[in-house]
């Protein structure tokens, strides 16, 4: 079997047009390189909502509106040593709030232990309207050897239904909490054994999950309805429930595999089973294609079932397989990607049209060549039509690693989730025929130091448009999306000169940039700098924050300012730098930045980065972004001298330099397990002595409603819980051992405040 492996790179896209046509509309990575993706949901008006993670750490969920303008980002964290939180789940409900739903966890030795499902509750404009944990005894996780999982969907009301599995009793567990965090059904069916939770669907007044038995990788199946109330329970002989769908009439799919379905020797079949609403088996289907294969997900859409697997034609290596079925379960086409030999190419997400064209994204071939000659896997996304042929293929490099999630807009363009980098992508899928006029009458007005206004001449037929500009030494271009006929950039640099052309979108596709126009801002920009020579060392990686530039020799100076990340006052920022050298030079490397924005890095504290190292490979680097470095875009400025350290302008023997933008922004809010639902008055605790040894006051203010106290050791599990009345009470905590342990306050289900109090 393949090994999956994780690479660092720049952005670079190979667009593979096949029978139909599609356009990179943008792209948009995370701030930082540690942050992994987990989820990508869209609202009815197509803003994008991502979520994702840094490992031990903490959740992040950011939002873009569908021109990929950030919007916001806020970070959650569980406010207890020791316990972290990751996403697993994004929903949005009419008034385009947003629901992220994931766990808190401890970790240790690379393992995590969940111990509550957690849910965050934001508005449109990324107010946290209310977060909620519920424990549950033991979930199951790496403790168990199943890895913790879950899934939520919303009904029409708001509601929210999340669907896991726990271990005290052990089988599948459903929760529904109100639009208000109001826990309504926290019930678990108890199948007698763990299970790995695998997928849950709500439709109408039914709930439906899947997963698999630990001990000996049986299916099971749990039906409730919409009150909690359980309808049907099944459990029997097959390799794990991967998937569950519903169709309109409450017929119920299992998606599943095992051995030998179709023939005593086809070995591992994916496996299809159909219930009535009612729990009555009505069919069973296995399917084979030549080789060993596992389904792993399936969508039910306008009557047609499609299907993602990975499978092997030898004992080696996996290609991914999708294939389409009627409702009753009748191939109606099936293709197998395979674009490398020597490893696995694995599917992740898909996503289907009503017409039956399928959208699918994940990892695969043709292999990528880094500069250094290192080849690898690359993120793929494609599109299959109705009848099975690929229409078209987009081959991200490995910067994104994997394509872990997609999902449809309002039109039937794609966003996808890339895992590294928790990188967000949308493609145009061009459907349409006939041409698309190239705007005319280009112009620009209103230049300024640092702003320009653009216009153009409507296009008929277009419904998007595409701005791209760059300084004129650069090589790469920034592109901008907008539905109107003018846009206005604020984040020029003063007295450069810029290059820039227009294209229109229409159904049918791009039309072509327009002839390239040139202008220049007013002011005085940035000085030169650069190597004179390349020769024998010349920068070939810059990773810091969300920009990752893998690339070859630059002549001495590389000019990749349409390259940007933010960077958060306050915050340290890591990255790497790597250069190609001859072994045995000691190399200076400096990176600067202009935080006050006067167009020089001369200033103190602007140098970030002075080291010096004969390492080849990446070399690690940190800086700490100052609390008063001015908000707004600014240029990095990153060198590699030969023969001391340089200087931040003019020209040097050996090396070489590269520009690029960063966007210095203020903290993004910090939300802890003491954020409750917003009140006019909150309700505040008072715990005294603290240290204490055996009894404790709980002194509460602005309530007259009962609340109950929560308190958790430092590995997060539950010790002491009492339900306070009164506005003073005195608990008696003599049977803790000594040490550190954390109060939470609750009421209505809601976590109001969180303290800590030392034992002696």
């Amino acid at each position: 079997m393949k090994k999956i492996i994780t690479i660092l790179s720049g952005i670079l896209l190979i667009a593979t047009q096949l029978m139909a046509s599609y356009s990179t509309d943008w792209i948009k990575p995370a701030d930082n390189y540690l942050k992994s993706g987990s989820i990508i949901a869209r609202d009815k008006a197509d803003n994008v909502i991502v979520a994702g993670y840094i490992t031990a750490q903490n959740t992040y969920t950011r939002k873009y509106d569908k021109f990929g303008n950030f919007l916001w980002e806020e970070m959650s964290s569980s406010g207890l040593p020791g316990n972290y939180e990751r996403p697993g789940s994004v929903n949005t409900d009419k008034k385009k709030n947003i629901y992220v739903i994931g766990y808190r966890y401890s970790w240790s030795s690379g393992w995590e232990y969940p111990n509550a499902v957690m849910v965050l509750k934001y508005n449109s404009t990324g107010t946290l309207l209310w977060k909620k944990y519920v424990d549950l005894s033991y979930i199951v996780g790496s403790s168990t050897g199943m890895r913790f999982n879950l899934e939520s969907e919303i009904d029409n009301k708001g509601n929210i239904y999340i669907g896991t599995a726990g271990t005290s009793p052990a089988g599948f567990v459903l929760i529904k909490l109100n639009p208000s965090g109001t826990v309504l059904v926290n019930t678990t069916v108890n199948l007698g054994t763990i299970h790995g939770f695998a997928s849950m669907r709500l439709k109408d007044s039914k709930v439906v999950v899947t997963g698999t038995a630990e001990y000996n990788g049986n299916l099971s199946v749990v039906a409730w309805d919409t009150t909690g109330a359980l309808l049907w329970t099944k459990s029997f002989v097959a390799s794990s429930g991967q998937d569950v769908e519903i169709d309109g009439s409450g017929n119920v799919f299992i998606l599943t595999n095992y051995s030998n379905q179709v023939s005593p020797t086809s070995g591992s079949d994916a496996v299809i089973y159909k219930y009535t609403g009612a729990g009555v088996q009505t069919w069973k289907k296995s399917y084979d294609f030549g080789g060993s294969e596992t389904a792993t997900q399936f969508k039910l859409v306008s009557d047609k079932i499609s299907v993602i697997a990975y499978g092997s034609l030898s004992a080696s290596y996996f290609d991914w397989i999708t294939f389409q079925l009627t409702l009753g379960g009748a191939m109606i086409w099936n293709t197998r990607y395979n674009q490398t030999s020597g490893n696995d190419e694995l599917a992740y997400a898909l996503a289907a049209k009503d017409n039956g064209e399928v959208f699918v994204t994940g990892k695969g071939g043709p292999m990528f060549t880094q500069p250094n000659g290192s080849s690898y896997l690359r993120m793929i996304t494609l599109k299959y039509s109705s009848t099975g042929e690929v229409q078209w293929v987009d081959s991200v490099n490995i910067y994104s690693g994997w394509g872990i999630g997609c999902t449809l807009a309002s039109d039937n363009s794609l966003f996808v989730l890339g895992g590294t980098n928790m990188t967000a992508f949308h493609f145009l899928d061009h459907t349409g025929t006939g041409s698309c006029g190239i705007p005319a009458t280009l112009n620009v007005s209103n230049i300024q130091g640092t702003s320009a206004k653009f216009t153009w001449a409507a296009v008929p037929g277009a419904y998007l448009y595409h701005l791209r500009y760059k300084t004129t030494s650069a090589a790469d271009w920034t592109t901008v999306s907008t539905d109107q006929i003018f846009i206005k950039i604020k984040t020029l640099t003063p007295g450069t000169s810029y290059t820039y052309a227009v294209e229109a979108i229409c159904s049918s596709g791009p039309s072509g940039y327009s002839a390239v126009k040139n202008f220049a801002t007013t002011g005085t920009g940035y000085c030169t700098t650069g190597g004179l020579s390349t020769a024998q060392e010349y920068l070939n990686l810059v990773w810091i924050g969300g920009i990752i530039n893998q690339t070859f020799n630059n002549n001495g100076y590389g000019d990749f300012t349409n390259l940007s990340t933010p960077l958060t006052q306050g915050t340290t920022i890591y990255g790497y730098l790597s250069a190609f050298l001859t072994f045995g030079l000691t190399e200076n490397y400096c990176i600067w930045i202009d935080y006050n924005h006067d167009n020089d890095f001369e200033d103190a504290g602007e140098q970030v980065v002075n080291i010096a190292s004969d390492f080849l490979g990446y070399i690690a680097v940190n800086f700490t972004v100052p609390g008063n470095a001015t908000p707004g875009e600014t240029r990095m400025r990153v060198t590699m001298k030969y023969g001391g350290e340089p200087a931040s302008c003019g020209s040097y023997d050996r090396g070489e330099t590269e520009d690029y933008t960063v966007i210095i922004v203020t903290p993004f809010g910090k939300i802890t397990d003491d954020a409750g639902v917003i009140v006019s008055e909150k309700i505040s605790m008072e715990i005294s002595p603290n240290p204490f040894t055996d009894k404790i006051t709980v002194n509460l203010s602005n309530t007259d409603a009962p609340v109950t106290l929560l308190l958790y050791d430092v590995t997060g599990r539950l010790q002491y819980k009492s339900q306070l009345t009164d506005l003073q009470s005195e608990l008696n905590l003599s049977d803790l051992n000594s040490g550190i342990y954390f109060v939470s306050l609750m009421q209505e289900g809601i976590l109001i405040e969180s303290k800590k109090i030392l034992k002696q």
